[in-house]
């Protein structure tokens, strides 16, 4: 069987569904009417708005060419418009339609008629079951599209309407008064002129709501191009304002998406590199060296980023207060290294024990997508860090591997010794460094948590390591809070686990009794508002007998 050459076609069927084609919000409708009234010519639109009861009587007039036969109205798809206007903005002929389902009044007279013509068209006309009848009216040039919405009122029809003025090109008045308009691109600190169209760059990352396209006063949201430094400096992102640029379709008949063709693909190209051309105008930048690579693949030539890297600090256990965030640290690249990241039990010992050593203000945190730089991988690399425990002729070396020989119990070492090397990968070199230290942790299973169960500490006394000190770098090494639904808050894990901490501690560097004073201080100082003022009260405890007085307080003078 042969089959005779067809071509695409529309089904009558198609107009019944006319009523869906737009979603019927009154923002579709002022867009789209505002959208036919630039469209044909008028330099100044006009509508009014009269609350009256539940309903809304709403009237849009312009001085425009106005509409040479009502059929063209109500013909879908056919625009009227010139083929120049047709083939840049993609006008399809479907804006009326967004009134489809409501009663409207509408009448239009062109300027080379004497009279004009007038129509109503029923609620239940769009779908073609019903003829519609038209009158001549004695109307001025333009267009007048009269109906009512039962659901707005004045101030938030008010609202939608100087939202849909604000950038359009037509000045728009609105019971008299003309909206403010303002240029779409206004802020912007780079604009460049694209295929007849605007794009401009803004600072700031983009809210997710914050429109980025305007075509011609219809605005909508759409990622185009986005970009960011490092190290709290500034984001960007761009907008277009749409000029004449045949080819960039928006999706019909509502307009707030992209067509996804080339010129789409070419136009986010196009914003990526005007964002690139505004921070070419800048004194330095801290792109990732990726980024730098797309911005000299699209021809803009720019320096490497500013050598500054974040000042390192040691990581915490506790993710809730995720990693520590040095200051922004100028690169020396005689003196910087850049340290790996260590796990909280190791990191907390390295920073007590080079506190005080130069290299300690030099060290910056590792920034992978600086990778690529020149200067950034010149820099030497704080790595392989070990303490070395001598412990009464026993030794011990722990790293980031783990304890050798193992270590599952408490110790007071004569020495500890912190041994890392830096390694020079652009001239293949390694040295060995060593500082004194006074404490290091082993934790056989890398274990955080709300307890100190399963670890071991590694502990030289004196004077400058306080069991302040020693508590403080516990929790800083150890503390996690779990967050599991049965568990205790984090607050009450938090301060059992300080208690917990300032206790041994305390055990370790002072002794059993020091310890069993500092729990009761403790659990006392948290029962301290029970204690009456003006009064001593006294606390005897001895094997299974307890004794509290009371007296008052000596006067004073």
């Amino acid at each position: 069987m042969q089959y005779t050459p067809i071509r695409t076609a529309v089904s009558p069927e198609t107009i019944t569904k006319v009523t869906r084609l737009f979603n019927g919000t009154l923002e579709d409708i002022t867009n789209e009417l505002l959208q036919n009234s630039r469209r044909a010519g008028s330099t100044i639109i006009r509508v009014t708005a009269r609350q009256d009861g539940d309903q809304l009587a709403i009237c849009f007039n312009d001085n425009g060419s106005g509409i040479s036969h009502p059929s063209k109205v109500l013909t879908l798809g056919t625009s009227g418009w010139a083929p120049e206007l047709s083939q840049a903005e993609d006008a399809a002929g479907m804006g009326v339609f967004s009134l489809s389902g409501r009663e409207i009044t509408i009448s239009s007279r062109t300027r080379n008629k004497g009279l004009g013509w007038k129509m109503t068209i029923d609620a239940d006309a769009w779908t073609g079951e019903k003829d519609i009848h038209v009158t001549s009216d004695n109307m001025m040039p333009g267009t007048s599209i009269d109906f009512v919405d039962t659901d707005a009122t004045l101030d938030r029809f008010q609202r939608i309407l100087a939202a849909a003025a604000k950038h359009c090109p037509t000045p728009v008045y609105f019971n008299k008064e003309e909206l403010p308009r303002a240029d779409f691109l206004d802020g912007a600190i780079h604009i460049v002129e694209w295929n007849g169209s605007r794009i401009g760059v803004f600072t700031g990352s983009r809210y997710h709501q914050t429109p980025t396209v305007n075509f011609h006063g219809l605005t909508i949201t759409a990622r185009l191009a986005e970009i960011a430094e490092s190290f709290g400096r500034a984001e960007y992102h761009a907008r277009l304002d749409i000029g004449s640029t045949p080819g960039l379709q928006l999706v019909l008949p509502a307009r707030k998406e992209f067509v996804q063709n080339d010129l789409f693909a070419d136009l986010v190209t196009a914003c990526r590199k005007a964002i690139y051309e505004a921070i070419s105008k800048k004194p330095s930048h801290r792109l990732s060296f990726a980024s730098w690579k797309r911005a000299r693949d699209l021809g803009i030539d720019l320096p490497e980023a500013e050598p500054v890297l974040y000042a390192w600090m040691p990581a915490t256990a506790d993710n809730d207060n995720g990693h520590p965030t040095g200051e922004v640290l100028s690169v020396d690249p005689q003196k910087t290294s850049i340290v790996d990241n260590f796990e909280p039990h190791i990191a907390a010992p390295i920073a007590r024990a080079i506190h005080q050593h130069q290299i300690r203000e030099n060290m910056a945190e590792q920034h992978t997508p600086y990778e690529g730089y020149s200067w950034y991988d010149r820099l030497p690399k704080f790595c392989n860090p070990r303490f070395y425990i001598d412990a009464s002729g026993s030794n011990y070396a722990n790293g980031e591997n783990g304890c050798c020989p193992a270590l599952d119990t408490h110790i007071e070492a004569t020495g500890i010794e912190l041994r890392y090397n830096l390694t020079h990968a652009a001239s293949e070199t390694e040295r060995e460094f060593r500082v004194p230290a006074d404490v290091s942790f082993i934790s056989p299973d890398d274990r955080w948590g709300d307890d100190l169960d399963n670890i071991s500490i590694a502990y030289v006394c004196s004077d400058s390591l306080t069991p302040e000190d020693l508590a403080d770098l516990l929790e800083e090494a150890f503390f996690c809070a779990s967050d599991d639904c049965e568990a205790d808050s984090w607050d009450t894990q938090h301060d059992r686990f300080v208690r917990d901490a300032r206790e041994l501690a305390t055990r370790l560097l002072h002794g059993e009794n020091a310890a069993i004073r500092t729990q009761f201080a403790d659990h006392l100082d948290r029962i301290r508002w029970m204690f009456p003022k003006g009064k001593i009260v006294s606390i005897r405890i001895a094997d299974e007998k307890m004794e509290v007085s009371v007296s008052d307080c000596p006067e004073t003078a």
